[in-house]
């Protein structure tokens, strides 16, 4: 995101009783109002953002990022944007009202993305053994799984693969889920 930069110095006053007094012309382009109100609706891997635009200044158009990428080429002309596609987990969007010398300060909204799940989980009963199996989302981008016997999450570390072997299960009806999650390295 670009710094606004201003001026050296058009606020040259004395100090009375430590308020600054403006005597002067505000040079052109100093005040950029930023954006206000947004909000981020979130469908599925769809994201909705708008926002109101500032009370002053005159606005070129915006631009918005996600997590720190702009996701426009140009100035975008509206004060709405929709994100299409978003990656699962946690996104932050980011509005910057632009103007024809420079940028108004960010204002941010965040949305969580729900990932797709696994389906078709199918268990095989040998012994006390239980095997799992399951189909990976066809789309999203989680990094793995975690698997979990009556809400107690088994895997001390991420299952990568839609495999999963419980060894020496107690006998009795057991109830498996299996969660797709984000991982950091």
């Amino acid at each position: 995101m670009k710094e606004t930069v201003l001026p050296e110095s058009f606020n040259d006053s004395p100090s009375s009783n430590g308020i600054f007094k403006f005597e002067g012309v505000m040079p052109a382009g100093t005040l950029m109002g930023p954006v206000s109100s947004l909000y981020a609706v979130v469908t599925g891997k769809y994201v909705h953002l708008e926002w109101s635009a500032p009370y002053f200044g005159n606005v070129t158009g915006y631009n918005i990022y996600r997590n720190d990428t702009l996701l426009n080429t140009q100035p975008w002309p509206n004060t709405v944007y929709d994100d299409v596609y978003a990656p699962d987990g946690l996104q932050i969007y980011c509005v910057i009202a632009v103007y024809s010398m420079n940028e108004s300060e960010a204002v941010c909204a965040e949305a969580w993305i729900n990932m797709s799940p696994a389906t078709n989980l199918n268990a095989v009963v040998t012994e006390n053994h239980v095997h799992l199996e399951w189909t990976a989302p066809s789309s999203g981008n989680q990094t793995g799984y975690n698997v979990y016997r009556d809400n107690t999450l088994l895997n001390s570390q991420p299952v990568f693969s839609p495999v999963y072997n419980d060894l020496y299960v107690a006998s009795g009806q057991n109830v498996y889920c299996i969660k797709s999650c984000l991982f950091d390295d």
